[in-house]
């Protein structure tokens, strides 16, 4: 069993997340809220900023196991 700290996200994805989060369309930001489970919590149109803390690091920590996930699947 891995500890919990492999689980969290670190500090430079939560500022690599908002960096990307304040850049990107709302179509997209969109998408990150439909894949993080927030889409009726908070709307794409808040700056990563206005969103809270909860939901930023949820977010993060859906997009980056997202990512591991298709990291693994696709050649």
């Amino acid at each position: 069993m891995k500890p919990i700290a492999d689980f969290l996200p670190t500090p430079a994805q939560v500022l690599a997340a908002g960096d990307a989060w304040d850049k990107a369309t709302k179509e997209a930001r969109y998408i990150l809220l439909t894949l993080g489970g927030q889409l009726g919590v908070i709307g794409p149109s808040l700056p990563w900023a206005d969103i809270p803390a909860t939901f930023r690091l949820e977010l993060v920590h859906r997009v980056y196991l997202f990512r591991d996930l298709l990291n693994k699947v696709l050649p």
